[in-house]
């Protein structure tokens, strides 16, 4: 079947052309010459047919195909890290003719879908929330007066930054010494930005191999920022893969202390496979983390994060402990 392709072939664009979600405006200001893929092609002729309002027919095994792939084109995050994810369902009931629809009738059920999908962002309001695939259903009613049902299912969730799951949008915490939320967010649980990290580095979202660690093989390995400049760092406290704030003078008393925003830690979860993977020692598996807000009392200001990294042998299932 047409849709059964067209789901198979996506995914695998997916991941080799990077498609990212974007709006029906930004795609149509793309450079269509600039698009060699055959299916990419098809599907933005399709949308300036939509953009048009073009007054051809398609079959309905043909409509399905060319809205779910622009739905999916369009709105798809396509990455598959995405956690907590939620269902979503609409419908629309429109009259075919002899196995056809209109273009018409095709924008009809676009129009209402991309609505609801826009709904959906919306309510979220946390720009953390993408949609990870959307599912195109056509067919007939058992009324059969050439009445059909286009069914549209989505899913969407929470964006993961690597293999861990994003802060959002309200995800402002002080970096230590569980003072909780920070700016307009905060107070709240005891909590900080290393605790933070600490759960997310430790709760990734990839599905773990089923195994044990043999109890005599566990070593430590610490990680400093110093040791890690990254200019890339959005800050404005350092630029290291890992927080650190270093002043020669302490600020003035009362003064706040850092309050870290949902793209620095972001950017914290990102650099953290690196860095596992640099203080590995050989034949050695990464274990778990702890991540240490550190104050080091001296003639300077000097606070940051450390991370004492566990490694260990690891014996699949079965294996001795």
């Amino acid at each position: 079947m047409k849709k059964l392709n067209f789901i198979q072939y996506y995914l695998i664009l997916a991941l080799s052309i990077g498609l990212t979600s974007s709006c029906t405006k930004e795609i149509s200001e793309q450079n269509p010459g600039k698009q060699t893929n055959p299916v990419i092609l098809k599907i933005l002729k399709f949308q300036s047919k939509l953009q048009h309002k073009s007054l051809e027919t398609l079959a309905i095994d043909s409509a399905e195909w060319y809205l779910e792939a622009l739905m999916n084109y369009e709105n798809a995050n396509n990455s598959h890290r995405l956690s907590n994810q939620s269902f979503y369902h609409d419908t629309i009931f429109v009259t075919g003719t002899n196995g056809t629809l209109s273009m018409t009738q095709i924008i009809e059920a676009y129009d209402q879908f991309s609505a609801q999908i826009n709904q959906i962002l919306s309510n979220q309001n946390d720009t953390s929330f993408k949609m990870d695939m959307i599912n195109i259903t056509i067919h007939e009613t058992s009324l059969k007066d050439g009445s059909v049902e286009l069914d549209m299912d989505a899913v969407g969730g929470w964006r993961t930054v690597g293999d861990y799951i994003a802060f959002g949008t309200e995800d402002h915490w002080y970096w230590g010494l569980d003072q909780g939320k920070c700016g307009s967010f905060s107070g709240g649980i005891p909590s900080d930005a290393s605790d933070e990290l600490q759960y997310r580095f430790n709760h990734p979202i990839r599905v773990l191999e089923e195994g044990s660690f043999i109890s005599t093989s566990i070593e430590n390995q610490f990680a400093f920022g110093k040791n890690y400049p990254d200019p890339n760092n959005p800050g404005p406290y350092c630029s290291c893969k890992i927080f650190k704030y270093y002043l020669f003078n302490p600020p003035p008393p009362g003064t706040p202390d850092p309050c870290l925003s949902p793209e620095e830690l972001n950017f914290y979860l990102s650099t953290f496979d690196y860095i596992v993977s640099d203080k590995r020692p050989i034949g050695k598996t990464f274990k778990n983390v702890e991540v240490i807000d550190d104050v080091i009392y001296s003639s300077v200001y000097n606070i940051n994060h450390t991370y004492k990294l566990y490694y260990g042998i690891f014996v699949p299932s079965g294996g001795e402990e």
